[in-house]
C-alpha cells in the first residue's frame, strides 16, 4: 500500500507541477516574450520528462554548483 500512495502522490505532484508550467508559458506569452529557460537538475528525470513535455528540449547550458551538476533548457513561445 506504501508504495502505491507514494505513486499516486509523485502523479499528483506531477500534475500541479504542469499546471504551473501551463501557466508560466502563458503568462510569458502575453507578455510577448519570444522565449523561456528552466534550469533542472541533470539527474531529476521526472521533471526533465515534464519539461520536456511541455516543450522544454533543448540544452543550452550545462553546469555545476554546490547542489551538483544541472541542465538549463529552453522553449519557444
Amino acid at each position: 500500500m506504501i508504495c502505491m500512495k507514494n505513486l499516486q502522490m509523485k502523479k499528483y505532484l506531477n500534475f500541479i507541477g504542469g499546471i504551473i508550467i501551463d501557466y508560466l508559458i502563458d503568462y510569458a506569452k502575453r507578455l510577448n516574450y519570444e522565449e523561456m529557460s528552466i534550469g533542472v537538475d541533470i539527474d531529476n528525470l521526472i521533471a526533465r520528462h515534464l519539461y520536456e513535455k511541455k516543450g522544454f528540449a533543448n540544452v543550452i547550458f550545462e553546469g555545476e554548483d554546490e547542489y551538483g551538476k544541472y541542465v538549463k533548457l529552453i522553449r519557444k513561445l
